[in-house]
């Protein structure tokens, strides 16, 4: 309904939003959301403190990766929608992981984990707790790696931006903004089909035009990074009017974009 009801543009590009994108790629900074939540809820249910904390804290890890699912499904985006479940039951994962150390660091026992001799006992629920764990494991390790790839696309995007801007013929643009969205590797894309967003802000005061500075980002930062890298160029033009100047004040205008 949302998107056939014409609520938003059918056509509108949901992988490039920065909001679903965050929440489509299970990395390490968006299980902290999940950790604390979980956190949140044993410290309310063991206290006197009100359990709708619980409740907003809860719904901030898993309302957000939910919503992307559904709207992966509404775009036909497999990649996005799996990416958010994975993400979603990471989510719901770590909440009762962190809720049940939290109580139990509370004090909170339950009557089988004093038991030794049942702890210890080899059985099929312990056979399916240990594959659940060593599915969780990977799990981590490969968005510990993914979150690892982020950051250092991100450094590499700031730093190779910084030194394309240094040069002589941009040095009347000014940078307002970058953007970095990744797209981590999945079971529906290979290794090769990894791919990057930047989207970068430039302010310039001139009317002057500037064809290759979308180009020339891009293969700058490729040169650095293992992977398909997208450049949009928005430029935000303006005018200035200083205290000497004639006129009124400056009014900003149009804005208008490059893409490569």
């Amino acid at each position: 309904m949302i998107r056939w009801g014409y609520l938003v543009p059918p056509r509108l590009a949901i992988e490039n939003i920065t909001q679903v994108n965050a929440f489509s790629i299970p990395i390490v900074l968006t299980f902290v959301i999940a950790v604390f939540a979980g956190a949140a809820g044993a410290l309310a249910l063991a206290t006197d403190l009100s359990v709708s904390l619980a409740g907003v804290a809860v719904a901030a890890a898993i309302v957000p990766a939910a919503a992307a699912i559904g709207l992966g499904i509404v775009w036909a985006k497999p990649a996005l929608a799996l990416g958010a479940m994975v993400l979603l039951l990471m989510n719901v994962l770590l909440i009762n992981v962190s809720a049940f150390l939290a109580l139990t660091a509370f004090g909170y026992r339950s009557e089988s984990s004093t038991r030794v001799r049942d702890s210890l006992r080899v059985d099929g629920r312990t056979v399916g707790y240990g594959a659940l764990a060593a599915v969780v494991a990977v799990l981590l390790v490969a968005s510990v790696a993914s979150t690892v790839q982020y950051l250092f696309l991100v450094e590499t995007v700031n730093h190779n931006a910084n030194e394309v801007f240094d040069r002589e013929e941009y040095r009347d643009l000014e940078l307002i903004d970058i953007q970095t969205d990744y797209s981590g590797p999945s079971v529906l894309a290979g290794q090769r089909e990894r791919s990057g967003s930047v989207t970068v802000v430039v302010g310039r005061r001139t009317t002057a035009e500037y064809p290759r500075l979308a180009p020339v980002l891009r293969d700058r930062i490729a040169a650095d990074v293992a992977r398909a890298v997208t450049v949009r160029v928005r430029f935000v033009e303006y005018q200035v009017a200083t205290p000497n100047s004639l006129g009124g004040a400056g009014v900003a205008s149009t804005v208008g974009t490059a893409r490569a």
